[in-house]
């Protein structure tokens, strides 16, 4: 099985801007799922929906691993490729009339990369543009208070810093924490863990996003989906 590296990470986020599940397939279909679940299950379910049989058990393979794993937004990326491998015609992660807590939450076009980074490494405060899906700085969202479509975000660094303590914890000979996740990823830049780290915090990172969407009433849907 070939490993996660450079060219293939860039693979898979370049088929993840571009919603393209039969590049994301190719990309992921010799290579272990665990350390890109978040990543890998909305592109695995538009490969699913396109219509592409060979994605499926790596789709089902993928929600179990989510469904055992269980960490912030597994559970809501789950619910999105059970939907899928189940036919859902809609391919926009929302289930209709089933009860789940995404039924009744509002669509917004944001990347969910882009929401993840803003929480972790962001500024301090980040606008989230509910119609656009646009993350502004405070100052640029000034001029637009009062529309009632601005969601502020607040960066998380408690967060961080678990992810450096359950790093530490899950990878042997690994440096121990630090006090700042940025002298710790400056201690692991250049060693054969830094990969491993980028990886592991881009993860959880994407899982915290997905969630912080859905405890907002918010779910992350492409543009085309509006």
């Amino acid at each position: 099985m070939a490993s996660w590296d450079a060219d293939a990470l860039v693979g898979l986020r370049a088929a993840d801007f571009r919603g393209d599940g039969a590049a994301a397939f190719g990309v992921l279909r010799n290579r272990p799922l665990g350390p890109v679940l978040q990543l890998a299950g909305d592109l695995l379910a538009d490969a699913v929906r396109e219509g592409r049989a060979e994605a499926a058990p790596l789709a089902r393979a993928c929600l179990d691993a989510l469904k055992a794993r269980d960490a912030a937004g597994d559970a809501l990326l789950a619910a999105t490729l059970q939907e899928a491998l189940n036919g859902h015609p809609h391919g926009d992660g929302h289930r209709h009339g089933d009860g789940h807590p995404q039924d009744d939450a509002r669509p917004v076009p944001v990347d969910l990369g882009a929401l993840a980074y803003a929480l972790a490494d962001g500024d301090p405060i980040t606008i989230l543009d509910l119609h656009t899906g646009d993350l502004l700085a405070e100052d640029e969202a000034t001029a637009m208070d009062g529309t009632g479509h601005l969601v502020a975000l607040y960066r998380d660094t408690a967060s961080a810093h678990h992810d450096m303590h359950a790093f530490a914890d899950s990878e042997p000979n690994t440096p121990a924490p630090m006090q700042t996740v940025r002298a710790y990823t400056d201690a692991l830049a250049g060693t054969k863990l830094e990969s491993a780290w980028d990886l592991f915090r881009e993860e959880r990172q994407r899982g915290r996003a997905r969630q912080w969407l859905a405890d907002h009433g918010l779910r992350p849907v492409p543009r085309r989906f509006l």
